[in-house]
């Protein structure tokens, strides 16, 4: 039998995905499926048998997940990150985690881009573009388009949450962990530099941002401290990028979905699509920046990059995604069939955010 543990965060949301996961999971009655969370927490031990542990929005490379994962290693070898992806319909396997952590992000060499094949890689985009593109979908819901048209060209630059997890994957970090101070520090280091290139910029606040730092650089930028940057209104993100010269961002899960309408993306942090993209770690970095927005990527290099990235990702089927997720995942490791599935929270969590629920398979 295998048991698969679910480590969510500390958060009503991280464990509503967990929740979520688990029943899907519960859909094949050979699995045996047990929560190890709230006041639970660590009461199963190397006795019990654990054959794959999953993770919802686990990261490994993150400070506030090192007890978690303690306490997982100490008891199945076989673990598994979850995570939903840039891209709704696809979801995140990996054995480091998401954004920065994810696999792809601290080894983008690994992905196998040239061997794609042209007619698979156009095929996917054609899937892709219609999807989301045509189909004006995004994470976020967003405003039905108006065909904008600007004035001038311009480079987008998109805004995350100041505090979100992915942004301590930042290059420009702060020396005491802060997330918001690494955010702001990063961005009041790139905007001067690429406001020098004398191409408009155009800076999308984040539909979820509500942080102090977010509304201090916001009024920053609306002071008018940079010649060309200004803040942008409320258009739809796929109507900004197709009119976009280039997009910039730390790592939003935007800038892959700018990928998808052929721009140049600039990053500033670690990400898991940073193979095609320009990928600043320092000042240097990001006053070249200005030769690869100006000579990208061929389209259809970042068509097989589409492509391969999409491969090493799972696609969404409907109510027993995670359960076939978890069959492939445990045929990957030589599994048998029956199987007991264990969820892992996290010590100190509201036991009233565990209960079962279901939800679509595009929740987090």
């Amino acid at each position: 039998m295998a048991a698969i543990r679910n480590a969510p965060g500390k958060s009503c949301a991280d464990a509503k995905y967990a929740e979520m996961i688990a029943k899907s999971v519960s859909l094949n009655k050979n699995f045996n499926v047990k929560v190890d969370g709230g006041s639970t927490f660590g009461t199963t031990t190397k006795k019990d048998k654990i054959d794959i542990c999953l993770v919802p929005h686990g990261n490994r490379h993150l400070i506030h997940h090192a007890e978690r994962f303690k306490s997982l290693d100490k008891i199945c070898k076989n673990i598994w990150c979850i995570m939903s992806s840039p891209l709704l319909e696809y979801i995140i396997f990996d054995r480091e985690g998401y954004s920065g952590g994810n696999s792809l992000a601290l080894r983008p060499e690994a992905l196998d881009v040239e061997s794609a094949l042209e007619k698979n890689a156009e095929a996917t985009f054609a899937h892709l573009h219609k999807t989301y593109v045509t189909g004006n979908r995004s994470k976020y819901a967003q405003p039905a388009q108006i065909r904008f048209k600007p004035k001038h060209p311009y480079i987008l630059f998109l805004g995350q949450v100041s505090g979100d997890t992915a942004c301590s994957f930042t290059h420009w970090p702060d020396p005491h962990g802060d997330t918001s101070v690494g955010y702001l520090k990063t961005l009041l280091n790139a905007l001067p530099i690429l406001d020098s290139f004398g191409i408009p910029i155009l800076y999308k606040t984040h539909p979820k941002e509500s942080s102090r730092h977010n509304k201090i650089l916001n009024q920053i930028l609306g002071a008018g401290t940079f010649k060309n940057v200004e803040i942008a209104g409320k258009v739809s993100v796929h109507e900004f990028m197709r009119e976009a010269r280039a997009v910039v961002t730390v790592n939003s899960g935007a800038g892959f979905e700018a990928l998808l309408h052929l721009k140049p993306v600039v990053t500033l942090g670690r990400v898991d699509y940073s193979r095609m993209t320009h990928n600043c770690k320092t000042s240097e970095d990001i006053k070249a920046a200005l030769k690869f927005i100006n000579c990208p990527p061929s389209e259809i290099q970042i068509k097989k990059f589409l492509h391969a990235y999409c491969s090493t990702r799972y696609p969404a089927h409907g109510p027993d995604t995670y359960l076939r997720l978890t069959e492939h995942l445990l045929e990957l490791a030589q599994g048998t069939e029956d199987s007991v599935i264990y969820f892992l929270g996290r010590k100190g969590w509201n036991s009233r955010c565990v209960e079962w629920g279901g939800r679509d398979t595009q929740g987090n």
